[in-house]
């Protein structure tokens, strides 16, 4: 049975029972040390009672540092989840032990999120991002504690991007490139309206990874986690060649996909385009593959490495009119 004894003006439970390690804990009302007392013999007798020291001294920050330091950290594109992982650091509920962590902590969060105009997959995404810290913690640290991440209502997702590019909107943009000091972006726009390659995709690939002969492009580590080969039409050939000083310690071209990111915004104000993303490349190429009628569903999910056809669904927007013609 626990024993309470008073220390000072506090009073003490202490807990000693076979196959348990001792347990002790200090309360300011001796009501409230006997029902912890109770309550914890309550849990042993029935084989409910988990050791929460751990869970109860780390806080829901110094295990976010601890998961960016060892895990994101080491991730092949780690740049987007460390700055999900800085922001929910900061946020109010990661000052609470992980053992204190609730659904309702999460849910005071998304609402301010929302409320301050954060969009709804940003939300999402910071969710399942801390979902996968609490994960890592509960099996790497063997932290007892619940994943209330895992069952707070997320907000419905937003419907994917639709942007293609306009008439007269390509030429702008190349014309612009062209005149860009950063010698890589023309031909990375190109490629990517060629092949419908990730940005990080046309960074990170080397000159050893073409085959000219054989006119394909492999890609070892693409977003999915598997290899492809992209196939190359004969104008991404002809980028290809043109280009004549592959990196050899980077990608084939040495960009950096974050610069790129930040380049691309500004051709775009150059070339008075509004509301236009490197990652729409990816949009319209595919979608003019599939509009071409060239490449079956299955060939163009092999081009793009989609892994089910409803994510490729997302990814090709057939135009209304072009549709309407095949209809006669």
């Amino acid at each position: 049975m626990a024993s309470i004894v008073k220390r000072g003006s506090r009073w003490q439970v202490k807990i000693r029972r076979q196959g348990y390690p001792p347990i002790s804990s200090t309360f300011a009302i001796r009501a409230d040390a006997e029902a912890y007392g109770r309550k914890v013999e309550r849990e042993m007798d029935m084989g409910q009672w988990r050791d929460l020291g751990d869970a109860e001294r780390l806080t829901v920050r110094e295990l976010i540092d601890q998961y960016r330091d060892k895990v994101a950290k080491g991730r092949k594109s780690p740049d987007k989840v460390i700055a999900r992982l800085n922001v929910l650091r900061d946020a109010k509920f990661a000052r609470h032990a992980v053992s204190k962590l609730r659904a309702a902590d999460l849910a005071k969060y998304r609402d301010a999120r929302l409320e301050a105009g954060a969009a709804a997959n940003t939300i999402r995404n910071d969710l399942n991002t801390l979902s996968a810290v609490i994960e890592w913690g509960r099996a790497d640290l063997s932290l007892p504690m619940d994943n209330p991440a895992r069952v707070v209502k997320k907000p419905s997702p937003s419907k994917g991007r639709t942007r293609r590019l306009l008439p007269d909107e390509e030429k702008r943009l190349l014309e612009v490139a062209a005149e860009s000091r950063c010698a890589h972006i023309k031909p990375l726009i190109i490629l990517a309206l060629e092949t419908g390659m990730r940005l990080g995709e046309l960074c990170s690939f080397r000159a050893s990874d073409i085959d000219f002969n054989r006119r394909i492009l492999m890609i070892h580590d693409s977003k999915n986690g598997e290899s492809r080969a992209v196939p190359l039409s004969s104008k991404a050939i002809e980028t290809l060649r043109a280009w004549k000083a592959p990196s050899l310690h980077g990608g084939y071209f040495g960009a950096v996909s974050r610069n790129v990111t930040v380049l691309f915004r500004d051709l775009t104000t150059r070339a008075q385009i509004d509301d236009l993303r490197f990652h729409d490349l990816r949009h319209e190429a595919l979608s003019r593959m599939a509009e071409s009628g060239q490449l079956s569903v299955l060939e163009l999910a092999a081009v793009s490495g989609h892994k089910t056809l409803q994510m490729l669904k997302r990814y090709t927007h057939l135009q209304a009119e072009d549709l309407a013609k095949k209809l006669g």
